[in-house]
């Protein structure tokens, strides 16, 4: 382990800086959380990662405004989605 990690605190560690692990990251931060963000690769992977958002995805986007103030949005405001349906 790193020197400098054994006296660091953190509340949660979030396992990978993909899509989902940053936004986790974000959110749990949001919420008052220290939060450490381990990632395995030493440089930024280009290649696509989440294409595309779908209606529970854009659901949780809705509700902190991310789709709104999105300067490119391409996010339709959803309808409350159903599994049962």
């Amino acid at each position: 382990m790193e020197p400098w990690l054994m006296d660091k605190h953190v509340d949660v560690v979030v396992v990978g800086a993909g899509p989902v692990g940053l936004l986790l990251a974000i959110e749990l931060t949001l919420g008052g959380a220290n939060v450490m963000v381990l990632e395995r690769l030493t440089a930024p992977n280009l290649g696509i990662k989440a294409p595309s958002v779908g209606p529970l995805g854009a659901e949780a986007l809705e509700r902190r405004a991310w789709a709104r103030n999105s300067p490119r949005r391409k996010i339709a405001p959803s309808r409350r989605w159903d599994r049962r349906a």
